[in-house]
């Protein structure tokens, strides 16, 4: 009997931590292949039209979530063009102490990442390594979160000629109604007794 009340303990035990693990909140890839969401918001010469745009030297690796490489089509070829792409998501509801924002993302030439406006990553100094790999961030920062709509905006710039862009985002977090709260140390002893004393109970009654 012993037993099964220890088994079943730890089933629900299990059961709790399984719906603790945090959801995907959203996600989001640049490219017609990509998980989508992206867009662009403003361009240095007109036009905010993202297109489909590759070279060999370009990192062709795969993301999770699925990306590609764009740039403002009708501003492919000068130099000299910047751009911000930017990524919405909503947290209502979302617990921030919760959130993690992660992903990948390149550039040819500069570029520099923020969230709501505070700079979190940086790619700007030119460097074939910028769209050669994808460089990785991370915020968990629950400060830098808002509790309705959030951007992760993109601010780049082709200083050469040919122009590209690539970036994978992932959000997850949990709402606010899934956090169990911790249960106070009063109200905890009389529950901590009367476990020991069904214990003690069961005990009594396997050596009768």
């Amino acid at each position: 009997m012993l037993g099964k009340v220890t088994i079943c303990a730890v089933a629900a035990l299990a059961m709790m931590l399984g719906a603790a693990q945090a959801a995907t909140i959203a996600e989001g890839g640049t490219g017609s292949t990509g998980a989508g969401g992206f867009s662009i918001t403003a361009a240095s010469q007109g036009g905010t039209m993202a297109e489909d745009v590759g070279h060999w030297s370009y990192f062709a690796g795969d993301t999770d979530p699925e990306s590609g490489w764009v740039w403002n089509g009708p501003l492919r070829g000068p130099s000299g063009t910047s751009l911000t792409f930017e990524f919405a998501f909503s947290l209502d509801g979302i617990d921030l102490d919760s959130v993690v924002l992660a992903g990948l993302w390149g550039i040819n030439d500069i570029g520099i990442a923020y969230l709501n406006g505070v700079e979190i990553s940086s790619l700007a100094t030119v460097a074939y390594e910028n769209y050669r790999s994808l460089t990785g961030f991370e915020v968990t920062n629950a400060v830098l979160f808002a509790q309705g709509e959030n951007i992760l905006s993109f601010e780049v710039a082709d200083v050469r000629s040919g122009g590209a862009f690539r970036a994978s985002v992932l959000v997850t977090g949990d709402d606010i109604t899934d956090q169990i709260p911790p249960v106070p140390l009063p109200a905890g002893l009389p529950l901590l007794a009367a476990g020991l004393g069904a214990i003690g109970l069961l005990r009594a009654r396997r050596k009768g």
